[in-house]
């Protein structure tokens, strides 16, 4: 069995991400295992003429940084893996079991 070198400098980093715009909702969705509560806060860029969507982000975290209408600049975000368990029923034999689900959300870094 042999050993894999890997080159310096390739370490598994999360990579993140700098979001500017517009706050349009900052609403509580749910409460973590700390009970702490859990904020997602829609933001909307800048369109890139008056016939585009704007760029918009749902931007989760533990605290409210902001109130609609606020403008923010150079929030850093990164992605972050969350699971929950969902009721499944069998359609033929009505069994009602739990299975455990992923979300790849956009954290703000705090």
């Amino acid at each position: 069995m042999s050993t894999e070198n890997k080159p310096a400098g390739t370490t598994n980093v999360v990579p993140s991400f700098i979001v500017s715009g517009r706050i349009e909702s900052s609403d509580q969705v749910a409460v973590s295992r700390d009970n702490l509560p859990i904020f997602n806060t829609l933001i909307k860029g800048k369109a890139a003429d008056e016939y585009s969507n704007p760029p918009q982000w749902a931007v989760t975290s533990n605290i409210r940084f902001g109130k609609q209408g606020d403008i923010v600049n150079n929030i850093k975000t990164e992605v972050r893996c969350r699971s929950y368990l969902v009721e499944q029923v069998d359609e033929r034999t009505g069994v009602v079991s739990k299975i455990r689900r992923f979300t790849h959300d956009l954290w703000l870094q705090q």
